[in-house]
């Protein structure tokens, strides 16, 4: 979520001293977005819980018995020690956001109604912040609008999910044009085919040639390569 990439931005990405970073964000903030307005924060735990150890057997204690479960397909975890990271509270509160009646109690509303009390302020400041950044650092920003498929049976093509992607998007632009950063609006551009994607929301190979040509034409044509600095 952008609030990862603000961190990975200040800690791993500025000592590289990068010329330009492109920021393509979207769908994570808002599903991060659908949840009770009573716990939505901006760091989005809401959506969200800290490393649980899980219990172990007797028997999971033994690493090469863990791993000869795993080769025959029994366990997808390597080590005896093992801890789920950073996993969704419940999958139908952000990942799916299924409309059901025990959901919307959960949430405080339908999924939609959700959206419209969590403003995606959250979303807007990470932006912001990421810009002041790079710029305390000399560093050339992107911003990019997400673009995606609702061809798929997932919850890509629900009206609640429409609607945050979109309002994402918008404030994408706004936050380009409020802040005089280069916009790459690249919703429009991609196909929606589904040859193109491997769920609506990940592009297969054939997407990523396509996609990554629109990027490249974009930096060269846009001329954000040839302010960096020896080109």
């Amino acid at each position: 979520n952008s609030w990862h990439s603000l961190i990975n931005l200040a800690f791993r990405v500025i000592p590289l001293e990068p010329d330009v970073v492109v920021i393509h964000h979207n769908v994570n903030d808002v599903s991060a977005r659908i949840v009770h307005p009573d716990v939505y924060r901006s760091d989005g735990i809401a959506a969200r819980k800290p490393w649980v150890a899980t219990r172990k057997q007797w028997w999971e204690h033994s690493a090469l018995t863990t791993l000869a479960l795993r080769r025959v397909g029994w366990r997808f975890d390597v080590w005896p020690t093992r801890f789920d990271i950073w996993a969704y509270v419940e999958a139908p509160t952000s990942a799916m956001a299924i409309d059901t009646e025990d959901h919307c109690e959960r949430i405080g509303g339908t999924p939609l109604e959700a959206l419209k009390a969590n403003p995606p302020t959250h979303f807007d400041r990470n932006l912001r912040s990421m810009i002041a950044l790079a710029r305390q650092h000399n560093v050339d920003i992107v911003l990019s609008t997400w673009a995606h498929s609702t061809l798929f049976d997932n919850c890509l093509g629900t009206a609640h999910y429409q609607h945050g992607i979109a309002e994402h998007n918008h404030v994408i632009r706004r936050v380009a044009r409020e802040e005089g950063v280069t916009l790459f609006d690249f919703a429009p551009l991609m196909p929606t085919d589904k040859q193109y994607w491997t769920d609506g929301s990940h592009v297969n190979e054939a997407g990523a040639e396509v996609k990554g040509g629109h990027f490249a034409r974009f930096l060269h044509e846009s001329g954000v390569l040839d302010r960096a600095p020896g080109s």
